[in-house]
C-alpha cells in the first residue's frame, strides 16, 4: 500500500503531510480502485504517521481522520433462495450435500462442520455438537431433514468424524 500511494507523498517530509495532501490522494486514487483499497491504504498510512508520532517525528495523524470517515461500499449480500439452494443439493454428491445441509442448519463455519464426528450427531434429540471457535461446544436444535440427510452418511473404520470421503475425514482446504 505504501508503494501504491508514495507519488502522492514522495516529495513531503513526513512532518507536512497534512490532511489536504491525504484528501487529494484519496480523490485521485478513487476512480481507479476500490474503497477497500483505499483503506487499506490508509491504513498504512495511519501505522506509519502513528510511527512517527510515537517517535516525535510529527505531531498528529491526520490519516486516521480520514480512514474513518471512508466507508467501504458494498453490495448489500443476497441469500440464496429456496429454489437456489435446492438447485444446489440436486447437483451435489450426499457428502457434500449433507456438508451444506449442516452450514445451513447450524450456521456453523465450513471448518467447525468438517470436525463433527459421528457422536456429535444425536437424531433422537435433534441435535448436533459442534465445537467453534476457542474451542468452545455448543449444541444446536436441527430439523427432522438435517437430521434425515446426517443420519444417511455412511459410517467408516477409518474416522470417527461424520463427514469423509472413502475414510478420508473431509479437510477446510
Amino acid at each position: 500500500s505504501i508503494r501504491q500511494i508514495q507519488a502522492s507523498f514522495e516529495h513531503l517530509y513526513i512532518d507536512e503531510i497534512e490532511r489536504s495532501h491525504i484528501m487529494d490522494m484519496r480523490k485521485a486514487r478513487q476512480d481507479v480502485v476500490t474503497n477497500a483499497t483505499i483503506r487499506r491504504d490508509l491504513q498504512a498510512l495511519s501505522s506509519l504517521l502513528e510511527f512517527a508520532e510515537f517517535n516525535g517525528w510529527r505531531q498528529g495523524n491526520p490519516a486516521a481522520l480520514v480512514l474513518k470517515r471512508t466507508k467501504e461500499r458494498r453490495d448489500p449480500i443476497l441469500l440464496p433462495t429456496e429454489l437456489d439452494y435446492e438447485f444446489m443439493r440436486s447437483r451435489l454428491s450426499p457428502t457434500m450435500e449433507a456438508l451444506m445441509v449442516a452450514g445451513r442448519a447450524t450456521g456453523a463455519r465450513i471448518s467447525e462442520i468438517t470436525g463433527i464426528q459421528r457422536n456429535d450427531l444425536n437424531a433422537k434429540a435433534s441435535t448436533l455438537t459442534v465445537i467453534g471457535k476457542g474451542n468452545k461446544r455448543r449444541t444446536v436444535a436441527i430439523d427432522d431433514e438435517a437430521v434425515r440427510v446426517l443420519s444417511s452418511l455412511p459410517a467408516s473404520i477409518k474416522t470417527k468424524h461424520l463427514f469423509h470421503f472413502d475414510g478420508e475425514e473431509a479437510k477446510n482446504a
